[in-house]
């Protein structure tokens, strides 16, 4: 059984994120990260879940993108 703190639980079930017994294991995910400081870049990023033990699980993952802003600058 995986151990999440009570806060944490609450914010992943809050969001929709609970994932209802299946397995990650194998699936590839795509996020973004946005940092919310212009100096920072946002990140887009590729991760796979490729094993789980009872320590929890082993992911990979690769930066796909690095989008830099200037301060006030559109896109």
């Amino acid at each position: 059984e995986r151990r999440i703190r009570d806060e944490d639980g609450a914010r992943i079930r809050s969001l929709g994120l609970e994932s209802y017994g299946v397995p990650s294991v194998g699936h590839t995910f795509l996020v973004r990260s946005i940092p919310g400081d212009p100096r920072r870049p946002d990140l887009i990023v590729a991760f796979r879940d490729v094993a789980e033990d009872a320590y929890g699980h082993t992911i990979v993952w690769r930066i796909l993108q690095r989008v830099s802003l200037e301060y006030g600058e559109r896109r």
